[in-house]
């Protein structure tokens, strides 16, 4: 379980929304935190002292430890500052808001958040400007799709689940089927076998969940395979949330940044960026998964 949270902090409202849940979650898992103002051009550091102040006082009022710490964005970047911050001061989470900039104004002016998810190795919990107050985590959803981050990410909403005896709710989309293609001469034939092609991803699904069942340290999760219906893989991960009631979504992020993002997309920033519950975004850490694995060896053998 988390033990320190390091919060940066503006003065907009979205950010103050922020600092609140996360006193309330860091208290409710009995964790410090970290309030960080990054200074930039024409910042005033009377008033980023003030703001860290202001937020200690309300740390206190929540029986929260707190340290301040002032740093320096103008230099290196916000979000390089940030992900510093997290590795010198020891985090093991980092509670952050995002007003979910999306396709090419993500690429040219960036954002804060994306820079803090992609340069630090540490789980990213991003809140969206609707989530303003804290709801104990009960019903957690986990995409997995068989690959090392969603491996990351079930190991680390394991650890969530059994400390805060919530639900666990497993999910696979199973893709789309492309539609057959005609040859160059017109004549409709098949390049593939597109029911075929079903069968193997149904299967695949299954495997995937099977797998997720034998590791799971709860004895409780719900396993779902989601066909796709004609939508996209983020849609149908935001409507079985809704539909499930999940108040907390973990998922793996591979990481791409810049344009291969653009270009290729990203399940996990896509996710992101529509949720209307807090999600917790963790890379595939080996360590992490490698230690999983070795509690549900030890359970098979016992």
């Amino acid at each position: 379980m988390f033990k320190r949270i390091l919060i940066p902090v503006t003065s907009e409202t979205l950010s103050q929304h922020v600092l609140q849940y996360g006193l309330e979650f860091a208290k409710a898992i009995n964790a410090s935190v970290v309030v960080t103002y990054a200074l930039i051009a024409h910042d005033s550091s009377n008033l980023a002292d003030e703001l860290l102040e202001s937020c200690a006082r309300a740390a206190l009022e929540h029986g929260v430890p707190c340290e301040k710490r002032l740093i320096d964005g103008f230099d290196t970047g916000i979000g390089d500052a940030i992900s510093q911050l997290a590795k010198t001061a020891d985090c093991d989470l980092i509670l952050i808001g995002t007003h979910a900039l999306e396709g090419f104004n993500r690429l040219v002016s960036g954002s804060v958040t994306e820079q803090v998810v992609h340069h630090v190795q540490i789980p990213v919990m991003v809140m969206r400007d609707q989530t303003e107050h804290y709801t104990p985590f009960k019903r957690i959803l986990v995409p997995i799709d068989g690959g090392t981050a969603s491996d990351g990410a079930q190991a680390l909403a394991q650890s969530l689940a059994s400390n805060l005896a919530a639900q666990l709710i497993f999910i696979h989309v199973i893709p789309n089927v492309p539609a057959p293609i005609a040859d160059v001469t017109g004549v409709s034939s098949m390049i593939y076998d597109p029911v075929g092609q079903t069968k193997m991803l149904e299967t695949q699904s299954e495997k995937i969940l099977a797998r997720a069942k034998q590791s799971d340290l709860t004895g409780r999760a719900i396993l779902k395979g989601v066909p796709a219906q004609f939508e996209s893989v983020p849609v149908r991960i935001l409507e079985t949330a809704t539909s499930e009631q999940a108040d907390l979504i973990v998922i793996g992020t591979h990481g791409r940044v810049g344009l291969e993002r653009l270009l290729l997309g990203s399940v996990a920033e896509a996710v992101t960026n529509h949720a209307g519950v807090p999600v917790l975004l963790t890379h595939a850490e080996p360590k992490e998964v490698v230690a999983v694995q070795n509690q549900i060896s030890g359970l098979m053998t016992t």
